[in-house]
């Protein structure tokens, strides 16, 4: 005796494709074939928006009000990373705090300081990036803005 099976798919908040069996005997192999197809379409197009996106910097949230690496502190509510197009505004008139990175090395999709924004970078941080466009002021940042490119990574220059 043969069984019908169909696969479900579902994508949960982590970006990770959730799949089940189902027995359903009412299903044709074409329905079958249909769903599975479907479900993949639908998970390699999703992925590919969500791979994608800009996250902008709010800053002011409480006890970590210019901490970059602190989630609350991003429009995602996630803390970037290297699928993010990062955005630093002017907050002076919302937060007025600006992010601060104190150590570490983060990779970001691009990152884009806004006419009258400010980035902040200690001596153990840098950033590695594919797109790095500065028209506010980026302090302390020397060489430690690395632009990541075919070639070899070579530094941005950062204003301050």
């Amino acid at each position: 005796m043969r069984s019908n099976y169909l696969f479900a798919g579902a994508f949960d908040s982590l970006r990770a494709i959730t799949l089940k069996i189902v027995n359903n005997s009412k299903f044709s192999n074409h329905m079958k074939r249909t769903a599975i197809f479907a479900v993949c379409f639908f998970a390699l197009f999703s992925i590919n928006l969500s791979a994608q996106q800009t996250n902008v910097w709010k800053g002011g949230a409480p006890g970590h009000e210019t901490d970059w690496h602190y989630y609350k502190n991003w429009s995602l509510g996630q803390t970037p990373d290297v699928f993010d197009a990062v955005v630093i505004p002017d907050v002076s008139t919302t937060t007025n705090r600006y992010p601060q990175v104190s150590s570490g090395q983060i990779e970001v999709q691009s990152l884009e300081i806004q006419s009258g924004a400010v980035l902040s970078l200690s001596r153990t941080a840098s950033i590695l990036t594919e797109n790095f466009v500065s028209n506010g002021a980026c302090e302390d940042c020397g060489l430690r803005i690395i632009l990541e490119g075919n070639d070899k990574p070579s530094t941005a220059s950062a204003g301050n």
